[in-house]
């Protein structure tokens, strides 16, 4: 797959999917979980700096905050 598609669009996926798993968890209350899977979205695409301002901040706040870059 990542011959074919390419490393960086691999990733991208993959974050993606990350983000979704943590906005999941989030819905959900689960806030660690969607930290963690924040910074595995962040890690995979270190250009998208709403998965690191997720990890920082959303998934700490009580109520729900929204990033408008994705």
């Amino acid at each position: 797959v990542v011959r074919t598609v390419g490393p960086l669009k691999v990733r991208m996926r993959l974050a993606r999917r990350y983000r979704k798993l943590a906005e999941r968890h989030l819905k959900n209350g689960q806030r660690d979980l969607a930290r963690a899977m924040y910074l595995k979205a962040y890690k995979e695409n270190f250009f998208n700096l709403c998965d690191l301002w997720s990890y920082l901040f959303r998934a700490r706040a009580k109520k729900n905050l929204v990033c408008h870059g994705i």
